[in-house]
């Protein structure tokens, strides 16, 4: 039998090294990260806390600061109090954060659909299913709990 264990792990890593923040104009891939998360939140509440941010990225706070501060520094989001409770801190897209980060979104959809294409309709489809097993069966024998 094959080693798949090794085979997954060395693919995983190949897919990990693909430099797709190459692509984008402008940001990191951190970055887009962050403006995808402000995305996602500011269309359940206008006013996106940067606790959101943080709980969308699944990374410590501290890194997310000093994201949006670089951000914020190059233009693309601003902060602002909430001024009913001053611990809190809102974040925004600006209009060129907005503007980069639909640019990017379209690049992505773009090289998606080249992927994609190149890959072919069954192929594409084992692949999803194949992660979407993979991921159903570790967890089932991580709660197991036999370690």
């Amino acid at each position: 039998m094959k080693n798949y264990k090794q085979e997954l792990y060395d693919a995983m890593m190949e897919f990990r090294k693909l430099k797709l923040f190459k692509v984008f104009p402008g940001v990191t891939a951190m970055e887009h990260q962050a403006l995808k998360a402000i995305d996602v939140c500011s269309e359940l509440d206008k006013n996106v806390k940067v606790s959101h941010v943080v709980a969308r990225m699944e990374i410590p706070a501290p890194g997310v600061s000093r994201i949006i501060r670089h951000m914020e520094e190059k233009g693309l989001v601003e902060r602002r109090v909430d001024p009913s409770d001053r611990r809190n801190t809102f974040v925004s897209m600006t209009e060129e954060g907005r503007e980069i980060f639909d640019r990017c979104e379209r690049i992505i959809e773009d090289l998606g659909d080249r992927v994609f294409a190149r890959m072919g309709e069954d192929r594409c489809e084992a692949l999803i299913q194949g992660v979407r097993d993979f991921v159903k069966y570790t967890e089932e024998e991580i709660e197991k709990g036999n370690y």
